[in-house]
């Protein structure tokens, strides 16, 4: 018979149901799952998403990071005890989500904090636990105290660099650990000097989360267990574009975080125009394109839609539920994007009665940290949704006056059951207009 367990694959007899082995397995097992719940809050932050748009309202999520919206009922239930305020110190009470705890906001509204204790922990030695955390609607009200314990400010600064504070108790915490936005998806840790601040190159992107620790020596009890150290994790998360017309502001920007991590997409105004030439479902193709012009060809070529191409609303789903990533949708355009880890993992296009699918395979990373799609499948699907066609394709990339531009292609399409044919296609005679 064929057994799958932990360690192998193999062709073996049976044997008998509790041995030395199997109790390895259990305890192994037993051991990974203590692990994975003594170790959740240790990997988890208490983030706050002040949100603008058509939907103002405060998001809390206990999470590994400020794009992380998976959190399980014990999650939720945890920050349950939150304390929750506005920027002029007025309660807030949250409600209990399947992804996070929210409330509606004021219109006005720039600043929401929240802060909880977790409980003791113990990593050599026993501490208290204590999340606190701020959500600002634009950098401008990142600067001033909102009455956190423990509290980041950040205010920018000249050279287009941004000045962060970290706070304890109103004073500046000396020494504190700062992780900071680092080049493309990466950040990196850093210690505040004498006066609470460190200095960092302004973040690019539309939303980005700065995080602290400071210890604290104090002793008490909790739950009846004593402790004489107590760590403070407080996170800052800027919604730095808050102005998003007619869209949900936290999906406007996840959406657009994603696209600005993904270096295929040129800079807004800009635009590339190339002769491509080669095979392509066995005919030979030689054709004028240029990015975004709706041929057959071009939509091979460059198969992601910008979601900067126009200035249609961006929402949620209604049926929004707890997950890693998010599912982000353009109604006007028929285009839902699922996006996992800040970049876009599939798209799905609807018009017409028709749609495809496009699923990003493999990235690369450009010099400056961000991403290439250089393998992609495209999936595109008849009125009645049996597949129609599907192709595979691998993706080489030019960078031209700052534009990556998809200059290489080779792969197979499969049409109907048996039909394969190969593609090859190479971009020529490449020419960038507007900014890069």
């Amino acid at each position: 018979m064929l057994r799958i367990d932990l360690f192998r694959t193999h062709t073996t007899e049976p044997e008998p149901m509790f041995t030395l082995r199997t109790l390895i397995r259990l305890l192994v097992v037993f051991a990974f799952v203590l692990f994975l719940d003594r170790g959740e809050a240790w990997a988890h932050f208490l983030f706050v998403h002040c949100v603008r748009g058509n939907d103002p309202r405060a998001e809390l999520h206990f999470a590994e990071s400020a794009w992380d919206f998976s959190a399980n009922d014990r999650m939720v239930s945890l920050m349950q005890t939150n304390r929750t305020w506005l920027g002029d110190e007025s309660p807030l009470t949250c409600t209990a989500a399947s992804f996070g705890m929210t409330a509606p906001l004021p219109d006005a509204t720039r600043v929401v904090c929240s802060e909880f204790t977790y409980g003791l922990m113990s990593r050599g030695e026993t501490f208290l636990l204590r999340y606190h955390a701020k959500g600002t609607a634009g950098i401008e009200a990142a600067a001033t105290p909102a009455g956190l314990e423990a509290e980041v400010l950040a205010e920018p600064g000249p050279d287009d660099t941004l000045a962060l504070t970290v706070l304890f108790g109103g004073e500046p915490a000396v020494n504190a650990e700062v992780v900071v936005p680092a080049q493309g998806l990466e950040a990196e840790t850093v210690t505040t000097d004498e006066q609470g601040r460190v200095v960092i190159p302004m973040p690019g992107t539309p939303l980005f989360s700065i995080r602290a620790m400071v210890p604290e020596t104090a002793s008490g009890e909790h739950g009846g267990k004593p402790y004489e150290l107590v760590r403070h994790y407080t996170t800052l998360t800027v919604h730095a574009r808050p102005d998003v017309g007619p869209s949900d502001g936290l999906a406007w920007s996840v959406l657009h975080d994603a696209r600005d991590r993904c270096a295929e997409f040129p800079a807004a105004g800009s635009v590339w125009k190339a002769l491509v030439k080669g095979s392509h479902s066995g005919e030979q193709v030689e054709s004028s394109i240029a990015y975004g012009d709706g041929l057959d060809v071009t939509r091979l070529v460059a198969p992601l839609p910008d979601p900067a191409a126009s200035p249609a609303a961006v929402t949620m789903p209604p049926d929004r539920t707890a997950d890693m990533g998010s599912v982000v949708t353009i109604p006007d355009r028929g285009l839902t994007y699922t996006i996992r880890d800040r970049r876009i993992e599939s798209i799905e296009e609807r018009h017409d009665g028709r749609s495809r699918r496009i699923d990003v395979l493999e990235w690369n990373k450009t010099n400056d940290g961000r991403l290439l799609p250089v393998r992609v499948q495209i999936i595109r699907f008849a009125a009645d949704g049996g597949i129609e066609q599907v192709a595979v394709i691998d993706r080489g990339h030019d960078e031209l006056e700052g534009v990556h531009v998809p200059d290489t292609h080779t792969g197979r399409i499969t049409t109907g059951a048996a039909s394969t044919t190969p593609l090859s296609l190479r971009l020529g005679d490449i020419k960038v207009d507007g900014p890069s």
